[in-house]
């Protein structure tokens, strides 16, 4: 046989339906009831009226099979300290709704509820008990009581002294729901098949004055002797009240794998380390330890995968889960993309999250990943940057990585103020790829040009000439050459007049149209050979000219210096 467990309000009732026994185990537990009244087809919130009848009220008794859903007789849902007289249904625990009511003067006071249970288990039921649970809020200072009578004809009642439940007169300090629970085995009764059991629960005043506790019937459970009664018979190892599986206590009344069991009705519970798999265990690997797999409470642990008895649990690396002793786990076995073939961290590399994201560590001194180098620092400047890519005009090489700049690639790099490709001398950009003096150098490969400062006085570079002014007109030019008939010497330049260009100025040249250097003039007439009529002439001595100056160049110099100054004093 099984057991039933009766959900109130639930489902749709003939005209006659009461409470149908079908098993060991019958259990009103008055879920889905929300103090909605009484109906034969009872809608959400109400109890059955072909199963229920209650008297005693305000508003009048109710009867069997009709509809009662106003008034006192459907208050509603509370918790508890009401002040208005009906029936009601008690929050008496988070989420357990009871059968109570709330007296009052013409509440309850007497009042009965009384509800029916049909035998339909096809055979007489022989000795059944009765179980319910009576709860109270003594929040008043008058003491009422909750009485037990029982009934298989429906019209006349037993009592059960024994069974009679009285609060407290004086109210508590803190008022709080309270249980009693009650157990009766009506020996010597029997409900033959299609009979009736009618249980009635009554309240009255007892003592006190003023106001009035409020009081609730739970958990009403009629079984008889069969697995599932919760009561232990001979040849069952446990009984937990019910014939389900899984939980401990099979419907047999057999303790299950994995489980022990104990008490009336059983409570049967599994034991984690006992290397069993039982209850709602997703593995036992014989342990309580954490971090192997399978945890404590017998849960498989993130990341892992458990089987057998007792369960052998491991890692997965590549599953994307960071379990066991695996450091990271990027989703593949793959080396070399910081997370290696068996979910270790590579050197050089750190990991987190799940899946894993590896990046290098740049300044580690370790080339790995995407580094073009890595000097063990994140300078920049160096040859290896901030980000461990080699800098322009570097290169790099080892662990730490070593770089250097090459004077000659075309590449200004490192302290190299210019690079033109080569390492030759005298063009501006020397052997060390130093800018040479009077010189400036820029691009790459470094273009040098002499640094032009004409004006100055100085000669620099490749000019000809510099007067210390950058005038024209006056032998040497703006750009500092020196202009067409004229000849400049010394620094400062002093230049003068010079038509001819042959290097000796006009005021000393024996022929200043002519260019005759030598100024050689044979006939001492004074008049250069290079434009003399008559080549030859005696002189005054009557001997005759050799040629040449006397004192060859530097009597020249001297005469262009001396005309310079002559000049000068004439101006």
């Amino acid at each position: 046989m099984t057991a039933a467990v009766v959900a109130l309000g639930a489902a749709a009732a003939d005209a006659h339906a009461q409470v149908s026994i079908t098993g060991v185990r019958t259990t009103i537990d008055f879920t889905g009831y929300a103090g909605a009244g009484l109906a034969p087809t009872p809608a959400a919130g109400q109890l059955d009226s072909d199963a229920w009848m209650v008297t005693g009220m305000s508003d009048g008794d109710t009867t069997f099979g009709g509809t009662f859903a106003t008034g006192d007789l459907a208050r509603g849902a509370s918790a508890g300290g009401v002040g208005t007289g009906g029936l009601y249904a008690f929050d008496v625990a988070a989420g357990d709704p009871a059968f109570g009511w709330q007296p009052g003067t013409n509440d309850f006071t007497p009042g009965t509820a009384v509800v029916r249970f049909v035998n339909d288990t096809g055979a007489p039921i022989v000795d059944p008990t009765v179980r319910y649970e009576v709860w109270i809020l003594n929040d008043q200072p008058r003491a009422n009581d909750v009485a037990f009578g029982y009934s298989t004809d429906g019209v006349t009642f037993t009592p059960v002294p024994a069974l009679t439940v009285t609060s407290v007169e004086a109210a508590d300090a803190t008022p709080a729901w309270t249980m009693t629970p009650e157990t009766i085995t009506l020996t010597g009764v029997t409900i033959p098949a299609a009979g009736t059991l009618a249980l009635a629960f009554s309240g009255d005043d007892v003592s006190g004055g003023g106001n009035r506790d409020e009081f609730a019937i739970d958990d009403i459970v009629v079984s008889f002797p069969g697995c599932g009664d919760g009561l232990l018979q001979p040849g069952e190892a446990c009984d937990d009240g019910n014939d389900a599986a899984g939980d401990g206590c099979d419907a047999a009344c057999t303790v299950e794998h994995g489980f022990a069991c104990a008490g009336e009705p059983s409570a049967c519970a599994s034991s984690c380390g006992d290397g069993v798999v039982a209850s709602d265990e997703g593995c036992d690997d014989g342990d309580t330890a954490d971090g192997d797999g399978c945890d404590a409470t017998c849960a498989v642990e993130h990341g892992f995968a458990c089987a057998g008895e007792p369960s052998a649990c491991a890692s997965s690396c590549g599953d994307d889960v960071v379990a066991s002793d695996e450091g990271c786990d990027d989703g593949g076995t793959a080396d070399g993309d910081g997370c290696s073939a068996t979910c270790a961290a590579e050197p050089g590399w750190t990991c987190a999250g799940e899946p894993s994201v590896c990046a290098t560590t740049c300044g580690d001194g370790a080339v790995v990943g995407d580094e073009g180098c890595d000097d063990g620092g994140t300078a920049a400047g160096d040859g290896c940057d901030a980000t461990c890519a080699v800098e322009h005009g570097f290169a790099c090489a080892g662990e730490p990585s070593a770089c250097a700049s090459s004077c000659g690639d075309g590449v200004v790099a490192s302290d190299e103020a210019c690079d033109d490709g080569g390492t030759a001398d005298g063009d501006g950009c020397d052997q060390g790829c130093v800018v040479e003096g009077g010189y400036t150098c820029a691009g790459e490969p470094s273009a040098c040009a002499v640094i032009v400062l004409c004006g100055n006085g100085v000669l620099d570079g490749d000019e000809g000439c510099d007067d210390g002014g950058t005038d024209d007109g006056d032998g040497c030019s703006a750009s500092c050459t020196v202009e067409a008939g004229w000849a400049c010497t010394a620094e400062p330049s002093l230049c003068v007049a010079d038509q001819d260009g042959d290097g000796v100025i006009d005021d000393l040249d024996n022929c200043p149209t002519v260019p005759n250097a030598t100024q050689l003039d044979d006939d001492g007439d004074g008049v250069g050979n290079a434009c003399d009529i008559v080549p030859e002439q005696p002189v005054a001595d009557g001997c005759c000219s050799t040629g040449g100056a006397p004192g060859g160049g530097l009597a020249l110099a001297a005469l262009v210096l001396g005309a310079l100054v002559g000049r000068r004093r004439r101006a």
